[in-house]
């Protein structure tokens, strides 16, 4: 167990309580910001006031259109591990965009084991483990969840 170098007083406790709810609450507010974009981007509903959606992703969002299509597709991804995580141990939850981006090029089919093999820590950072791993670096956990389907 690990021993905390300092303890909050009963005000700092509240204000903790209070900013870790606005954290939780703006992760899922950010997913669906993500699928907002997504149906704006797909209806192409920006053109009316936007020549193109590059220039409304900039302008309204504050971000680049390459960057955006990134957090749509793992958007993707998060709705599909949302249908195979409950299967899963509780130590497969993925927890940022950075690791839902990481699993964006996993063929969906094989997505719960590459999961689950990450969430062991099989040999390597996640980005390593899905296949995206410096060369030489072995094998990822997609490369043996194919082995292992042979």
């Amino acid at each position: 167990m690990t021993t905390l170098a300092e303890r909050l007083d009963k005000i700092e406790r509240g204000e903790w309580r209070k900013q870790r709810a606005i954290i939780s609450k703006g992760k899922e507010e950010f997913w669906t910001f993500i699928e907002a974009i997504r149906v704006v981007r797909d209806r192409r509903l920006y053109r009316e006031e936007f020549k193109s959606f590059e220039q409304f992703v900039e302008q309204e969002c504050g971000f680049k259109r390459n960057y955006i299509n990134k957090l749509i597709e793992a958007s993707d991804v998060k709705q599909e591990l949302g249908t195979i995580v409950p299967k899963l141990s509780k130590a497969a939850e993925i927890q940022t965009e950075g690791q839902l981006r990481e699993l964006t090029d996993v063929p969906k089919d094989e997505l719960e084991n590459v999961v689950e093999k990450a969430a062991v820590g099989i040999r390597a950072p996640l980005g390593d483990r899905v296949g995206h791993g410096p060369e030489g670096a072995g094998p990822t956990v997609a490369d043996e969840a194919a082995d292992s389907t042979l």
